[in-house]
């Protein structure tokens, strides 16, 4: 587990306290650094994971650089979770990896109200989509941001 705020004022340790509680204690190791540093460490060390969780800083940047090195340390067939997939940047990141790497998506968690209004595009920003993609000339000069929703590409 990397966690550089596992035993801040706010924490306290909870996290890893839950862990060893549930038993996990002697397969958990918690390295209490930034993640981008964590990571290029364990890959220059060797380590090989079958499944990683992401759930560091949900800016564009680090996710994506999170992801860089969990691709790296990953073994064949393994599996990697996205916390807050909602989010804006992360969703930027997940299309970006299902265009260009070799992943693919087995789900997705979430689907409340606001997810399936989304989805059927009833959001003032999913009208406005559907219609400039109505104008044929535009379809070829429009990003994907703005005619098609993130949740199609994840």
């Amino acid at each position: 587990m990397i966690d550089p705020y596992q035993h801040d004022k706010l924490w306290r340790g909870i996290g890893i306290r839950n862990l060893r509680q549930a038993g996990f204690g002697d397969i958990v190791e918690l390295i209490e650094e930034p993640s981008h540093l964590a990571l290029a460490r364990l890959e220059s060390e060797g380590l090989s994971v079958d499944f990683a969780f992401i759930d560091g800083a949900h800016t564009f940047d680090f996710v994506l650089v999170d992801f860089f090195f969990v691709d790296r340390i990953l073994k064949a067939g393994g599996i990697v979770v996205f916390d807050d997939a909602d989010y804006p940047s992360i969703r930027r990141t997940l299309r970006y990896i299902v265009k260009n790497g070799a992943y693919r998506v087995y789900g997705s968690a979430g689907g409340g109200a606001e997810t399936s209004k989304r989805a059927r595009g009833v959001t003032g920003l999913g009208r406005l989509r559907r219609a400039l993609g109505r104008l044929r000339p535009l379809r070829r000069v429009l990003s994907p941001d703005l005619k098609e929703a993130d949740w199609i590409w994840i």
